[in-house]
């Protein structure tokens, strides 16, 4: 009898088959699949483009005068209320010079109307004014040691544990000796001064005409009053959390009103401002859902919601769209809610897509 046994294929030959009919195929699948995530997660046309919010805050100067500290640098992160740094308004030579000037005037008067000015008016100004030096001195030196008061406890503690050396631990001990001597020696001078200014205030207390020697008596605490306060440095307060990203003046440098000395940028984002461009297929409403994309490495995605939708068309920066920061282009701007779980800078680019929701 014949065998009718089919002839077996060679696995060979069924490799060369499956190569040449089905293995183009399947490597198209592949490709066409790895096409549409690339297209959905880098190549997919946005709907929008936006930036996020940033706020920056300018620290400018009162009063004219001289920048005499400023503890801040770029990229340095305040809090909200801190001092970073003060202006003198006016100089001590300078606030004595309007005072002689102004008792000088004074004096004029009192001898026209036959009456004296007490002799000690000038000193008793000018102790006050270096009084009023000595104890803003102070304050600030005993922050100065409980600064350095918790250092050096924090470093006995380490040293007692031999975590820090000896010359690390001796050198916070003798800045905390350093402090304290620093104040007990301003609260020596400051009363010293109190000593000084309360003689002579009982010596210009003696009995005296009245009448218009009283005014000009008020007259002369109100200037010195005044210049007493021109004297003092004008704090520079961080107006909020953030990070300093312009510093302008330095120390040492003369300062007119209003000049802005420090501008910071807060780190606290609450929204994203989107544009849309022109044409415009789709007019937004208030809380259409949006898919928020980062122009990251990463790529990562979260929903958010419109808040608010501009009345008119405004022009957009130019870095949004092209590398060209000349072209000028309007376009429609809405506000863009903070997608949970997303971390964004301020000032930070992303992409932002209609869903139909």
């Amino acid at each position: 009898m014949d065998d009718k046994r089919p002839i077996p294929v060679p696995p060979a030959q069924r490799w060369r088959e499956f190569r040449i009919q089905l293995l183009p195929f399947v490597v198209f699948i592949i490709v066409v699949v790895i096409i549409a995530m690339i297209w959905k997660q880098v190549v997919l046309p946005v709907s929008l483009t936006g930036e996020v919010s940033s706020v920056q805050y300018q620290v400018r100067s009162l009063v004219d005068g001289t920048l005499t500290e400023l503890t801040v640098e770029p990229f340095t992160v305040v809090r909200k209320g801190e001092q970073i740094g003060s202006v003198l308004g006016m100089e001590p030579a300078l606030v004595q010079a309007e005072m002689a000037v102004a008792l000088a005037d004074l004096e004029l008067e009192r001898l026209r109307t036959g009456m004296s000015v007490s002799r000690n008016l000038l000193e008793v100004t000018t102790l006050e004014l270096e009084k009023q030096k000595i104890a803003a001195e102070l304050e600030i030196n005993r922050a100065d040691v409980t600064l350095k008061k918790s250092e050096f406890e924090t470093v006995k503690a380490q040293f007692e544990k031999k975590l820090v050396s000896k010359e690390f631990f001796d050198e916070k001990s003798i800045a905390y000796d350093k402090a304290r001597t620093t104040v007990e020696q301003l609260a020596g001078q400051l009363t010293a001064y109190e000593g000084q200014l309360k003689g002579l205030r009982e010596a210009a207390s003696a009995p005296s005409a009245l009448g218009q020697d009283q005014a000009i008596d008020k007259a002369i605490a109100a200037h010195t009053n005044q210049l007493a306060v021109l004297a003092r440095p004008v704090p520079l307060i961080a107006p909020a959390d953030g990070v300093v990203s312009l510093v302008s003046f330095r120390p040492g440098e003369k300062v007119r009103a209003g000049d802005p000395i420090v501008i910071v940028t807060s780190t606290n984002v609450t929204h994203i401002i989107g544009y849309i461009r022109q044409p415009v297929y789709r007019m937004p409403n208030v809380n259409d859902e949006v898919r928020v994309r980062t122009r990251r490495q990463d790529r990562s995605v979260a929903s958010a919601r419109v808040l608010k939708v501009a009345p008119q068309f405004e022009y957009l920066n130019p870095a949004l769209v092209s590398p060209d920061n000349t072209r000028l282009e309007k376009a429609l701007s809405v506000l863009v809610s903070l997608p949970a779980g997303m971390t964004l800078r301020p000032g930070e680019f992303v992409d932002l897509m209609f869903t139909g929701k």
